[in-house]
């Protein structure tokens, strides 16, 4: 069963140690239910981290880089969503510990943040270190947070890593009976994941996802989650078609951004929420307009369609 799963999913295409990685995760059957109150997943997470060194591969970075379209001027420098890249192996053992309460695979991602301190360079050799963070209640089942931060050998100052990105994963799962109780009690997201951001008069520029996209990304990014890989596999886990890699989208979407705005000169935080998935293929366009108080708010939404229904939105702030 496995090798079929294996073989159909692509995974052939990823290293010996990160396949075997995904195979745990297929199998991976949670040791805790977190269904009533008694139960909250606040301390339900293991305390792991990992953490290796990481010298950045030149040739898979400007790979990256092509397909999210970094602009060449920037080639130097390492897209703010490419740390999370390299960390997917990390974020993928922590995810196999048995102690783990969830199913790895089939996970929604719900929302990211990524502050930078400074953007490394291709020539830079980082240390990276992730680990679970909060745990929050979700209508349909559980968010939680993966941290993943990244600094270059020259910065000694451990509280200040040159990037930090945190992750907010959706479990899902139904809530039993004592649902209102559980909610009450457990922690809430925070603000800027539930409200929507107004762009307003904006600036606009198409952004197509072809219709195996998420193959070619899955390639890049070694994130082989099966609702990006092809329908039946998406259907699977409750998806009519293949959706794009939200971190493919925000990339995508900081990179058109970049090409116009320099925020990337000094320190930034991007925050972007994925509001409805990317069915693929899909034509949208990037909506973006740039407020007096160096932030930049932006939306991805249907080329066609209600105006109403946004893919993800967000903002910059430097």
């Amino acid at each position: 069963m496995y090798v079929t799963c294996v073989k159909v999913l692509g995974l052939m295409n990823m290293n010996t140690k990160t396949l075997q990685l995904y195979i745990k995760a297929l199998s991976h059957k949670p040791s805790t239910t977190l269904q009533s109150e008694h139960s909250l997943p606040n301390m339900c997470l293991p305390t792991v981290s990992c953490q290796r060194q990481e010298s950045i591969n030149a040739k898979h970075c400007t790979t990256y880089n092509q397909l999210t379209k970094w602009q060449p001027g920037l080639a130097s420098l390492v897209h703010p969503n490419y740390i999370q890249t390299l960390s997917l192996p990390l974020q993928l053992e922590m995810m196999v510990h048995k102690d783990f309460p969830f199913a790895p695979m089939g996970m929604v991602h719900v929302a990211n943040q990524i502050s930078v301190n400074k953007l490394p360079s291709q020539a830079d050799k980082l240390h990276l270190q992730t680990y679970f963070g909060g745990v929050f209640y979700h209508k349909k089942g559980w968010l939680f947070e993966v941290v993943t931060t990244a600094s270059s050998a020259n910065n000694t100052n451990d509280d200040a890593p040159d990037i930090k990105a945190t992750s907010f994963y959706l479990a899902r799962t139904k809530h039993a009976d004592a649902a209102e109780a559980v909610k009450n009690h457990a922690k809430q997201a925070p603000d800027w994941i539930s409200s929507a951001i107004a762009v307003g008069v904006s600036e606009k520029l198409e952004v197509n996802f072809a219709s195996n996209i998420g193959r070619q990304y899955a390639k890049v990014s070694g994130d082989y989650n099966p609702i990006h890989l092809h329908n039946m596999s998406a259907k699977f886990f409750g998806f009519k078609k293949a959706i794009a890699h939200g971190m493919f989208s925000k990339a995508l979407t900081v990179s058109n951004i970049a090409n116009k705005h320099r925020f990337y000169q000094s320190p930034f935080t991007i925050d972007t929420v994925f509001k409805h998935a990317i069915a693929l293929p899909a034509n949208t366009i990037l909506n973006t307009r740039e407020c007096a108080s160096n932030t930049i708010n932006f939306n991805l939404s249907p080329k066609t369609g209600t105006k109403e229904h946004i893919f993800l939105h967000g903002n910059i702030r430097f």
